[in-house]
């Protein structure tokens, strides 16, 4: 729970998602079957790369995608 506060505390107060992806991709390798990290860090990559142009943790991202689909988690 505090990782993922101070990850959006990061996003809201000092402005740095990519920090703040970072620490919820972190979170998610480390514990998996937290839904909300799992979500947040799909829809946070979303946010930092719309287009999908950048090279960004794009094994992970589709790792965590994975994990959402097999869960059925919305």
């Amino acid at each position: 729970y505090f990782r993922c506060q101070h990850a959006y505390w990061m996003i809201d107060r000092k402005k740095e998602p990519l920090p703040a992806f970072a620490k919820l991709l972190s979170l998610f390798k480390e514990m998996p079957w937290v839904k909300e990290a799992a979500i947040n860090v799909i829809k946070l990559a979303e946010q930092i790369d719309p287009d999908g142009q950048k090279v960004m943790a794009r094994e992970d991202i589709l790792n965590v995608k994975k994990m959402i689909k097999d869960n059925g988690w919305i």
